[in-house]
């Protein structure tokens, strides 16, 4: 009312809750630093990410509120996993088919840990198939072998393109650059060591890029 003071107008509020882990290598055993882990909540929509720290900890403290959630840990040249170790492809990792985490608000939630695999490298360089010089500006696209979109690079100035922490697999690769027909990769070796070449006329049949395992693949 218009003239009086009203009091013990009081809020009592809850502490949310938490995630916690440590993201290690598969391998060693050694806490990965500066690895993500990144939340969603249970319809699949993202509730940010946090970074290890030098020893492989992390906490994500986000004052989550009690429900379901799920959890996906990455690291440059590792093998992005789900939790509860599944692998996936970051790009393209679907969150919500991973382990639920139930979380209770107020009680924080230890030993959500990752175990990440060292993964492999595919690279190369796209050249104008005319002039052998390096074409910029564009893109490289991986695909896996059901035709799903996983990432992209972007051309570096000597055309070179790059994608680490690849599960062992076979891929296919499309170069996109304005003023050049695609060129798609496909199907081959790891040992296949041909320039990823794009001509301003006609296409090529596809190749094959595999990545087994203990090795990089080179385009």
């Amino acid at each position: 009312t218009q003239g009086n003071t009203t009091t013990n107008i009081n809020f009592q509020l809850s502490s949310g809750g938490s995630l916690s882990g440590v993201v290690t290598d598969a391998g060693t055993g050694t806490g990965l630093a500066n690895a993500y882990v990144r939340v969603y909540r249970e319809n699949g929509s993202s509730l940010g990410r946090v970074q290890t720290d030098a020893d492989g900890n992390y906490t994500f403290s986000s004052n989550l509120v009690t429900g379901t959630y799920f959890a996906i840990a990455s690291q440059d040249d590792y093998v992005t996993e789900l939790y509860n170790n599944i692998p996936c492809a970051l790009f393209s990792c679907n969150a919500t088919t991973g382990t639920p985490i139930n979380v209770v608000i107020g009680t924080p939630v230890s030993g959500i840990d990752f175990s990440l695999a060292p993964g492999r490298t595919l690279s190369g360089t796209v050249r104008d198939a005319a002039t052998s010089d390096p074409v910029t500006g564009g893109y490289v696209y991986i695909y896996d072998t059901d035709g799903n979109y996983l990432s992209s690079s972007y051309l570096g100035g000597d055309g070179s393109y790059r994608f680490p922490g690849l599960s062992s697999g076979n891929y296919y690769l499309v170069a996109i650059v304005d003023g050049y027909l695609r060129k798609f990769m496909s199907d081959g070796q790891v040992t296949w060591t041909e320039v990823f070449d794009l001509g301003a006329m006609g296409s090529d049949s596809a190749r094959a890029v595999a990545i087994a395992p203990g090795g990089d693949g080179v385009g």
